[in-house]
């Protein structure tokens, strides 16, 4: 943590305004600029102000010192209490602005809340947010007890799906052959990779287990129903998940192109016209 955002985040954990910090020792403007690391203070400002934050001199020198112990613990508590509360994106603001590195004893808490962040971003079509949790995500996996929900391979399987999402039918031969049952997206293509081996069997015992959430496996029972040429029911099965905008949008995308491919089959082109420009507004409403 630099010099200036030290200062900052102390006089902010203080509840000391600019002004009030700065009085009798620097300029407003000064110290300003002293916060943004525009300017380095003189020795005799800088013993003045750590004097006033009640801090020693050498921790706001010190580029490796991040957080004093009490600092830390304030920290600490905010974070733990935010995840608590199932407030994610919260919980990862306390990291970014107090400076409390995901290396600490709140790694673990650090690593769910980025993925759990990370994952609902992807489910909304924002990939830049996506990319970013998800990729802090794994890459402080190793400085945590290992998670259960949060495993590399699912976090690459997210982005596997990013990537083609212009085709996400191009996934479908990628999908793991073991079903990942604690995972939705990975066991929902899994499934789906057997539905178009005609495992209909399989498929059929894997849905009685109740294994999939709702709109998942309502999906998969459409695509069933394709299979034994069921192409109405399909369509009205799968029009929902296509028109919605709270689902997963890999889900509505994936809806669309089988609602298309179904009404070719029965002729319907002016309803494959309107499913495609369907599809269209999904794709552009994603944040690449």
């Amino acid at each position: 943590m630099s010099l200036g955002t030290k200062i900052r985040e102390l006089r902010k954990a203080h509840g000391l305004t600019q002004t009030a910090l700065s009085d009798g020792i620097v300029t407003h403007g000064m110290l300003s600029r002293i916060e943004r690391d525009d300017v380095t203070p003189s020795l005799e400002t800088l013993l003045a102000l750590s004097d006033r934050l009640d801090v020693p001199p050498g921790f706001l020198l010190d580029p490796e010192s991040d957080l004093l112990p009490a600092e830390r613990a304030r920290a600490m508590r905010t974070a733990t209490a935010r995840f608590a509360a199932g407030r994610y994106a919260e919980c990862l603001e306390v990291f970014e602005k107090t400076g409390l590195a995901p290396e600490s004893e709140c790694a673990s808490i650090y690593v769910y809340a980025a993925y759990r962040v990370g994952l609902e971003a992807f489910y909304a079509g924002d990939f830049p947010t996506a990319r970013q949790r998800l990729g802090a995500a794994k890459s402080a996996l190793p400085a945590t007890v290992p998670l259960a929900e949060v495993a590399p391979e699912r976090i690459d399987f997210i982005f596997l799906l990013m990537e083609h999402i212009d085709d996400l039918e191009a996934v479908v031969p990628l999908a793991a052959d073991k079903p990942d049952f604690g995972f939705q997206p990975a066991l929902f293509f899994s499934m789906l990779r057997r539905v178009e081996a005609k495992e209909s069997d399989t498929v059929r015992a894997l849905l009685a287990l109740d294994c999939l959430d709702a709109p998942y496996a309502a999906f998969i029972g459409a695509k069933l129903k394709i299979l034994d040429y069921k192409f109405i029911d399909a369509i009205l099965a799968l029009r929902p998940i296509a028109a919605s905008s709270e689902l997963p949008r890999f889900l509505s995308l994936l809806a669309c192109a089988a609602v298309e491919n179904c009404c070719k089959t029965c002729e319907d082109y002016k309803g494959a016209y309107e499913i495609r420009d369907r599809r269209e507004q999904l794709l552009a409403s994603v944040k690449r």
